[in-house]
């Protein structure tokens, strides 16, 4: 598992600081994201079944964002404090799906429509429509399922 391999290049030193637990960390990290991602789905899935669109797009957004950091956590060595939107997408983008090829190219664009969209639903004045929201269900629960199923084939 690439967590792992990540982790074991890691020398730390300090009262309490093992290998074994510095491994469990990392994957406990993935696991937390990929456990964010499949609760902002579900949000979301509830959000637009009582007809709250702007929360739909909002927590389906953050589906995908959640699930990029949980799959550049599982697949890389990358590991951060701070997972800034643009670097995340970008970094998801390029390692991931352009030069590994782990995911299809399908997922490039989700995450820039559905953050347009979050940004509209989260400060615009107009309220999101129920076919916008439902659309960006969809391509949340896609994203969120691929990155979902592919950890569990490479695990």
């Amino acid at each position: 598992m690439w967590g792992q391999v990540a982790v074991s290049c890691l020398c730390l030193s300090g009262p309490g600081l093992h290998s074994a637990s510095l491994t469990l960390l990392f994957l406990m990290e993935w696991t937390n994201f990929l456990a964010k991602a499949q609760s902002n789905l579900r949000i979301a899935r509830l959000a637009f079944e009582n007809k709250e669109c702007d929360p739909c797009v909002s927590r389906a957004y953050y589906a995908v964002f959640h699930a990029e950091i949980a799959a550049l956590l599982f697949f890389t060595e990358l590991r951060l404090e701070y997972w800034g939107h643009d670097f995340t997408q970008a970094e998801f983008n390029r390692r991931l799906i352009r030069e590994r090829k782990i995911f299809a190219s399908e997922l490039v664009d989700i995450h820039n429509i559905l953050a347009g969209r979050r940004d509209t639903a989260d400060y615009g004045a107009n309220r999101t429509s129920e076919t916008v929201a439902r659309r960006c269900l969809a391509r949340a629960e896609i994203f969120v399922q691929a990155v979902q199923t592919t950890i569990e084939e490479k695990s």
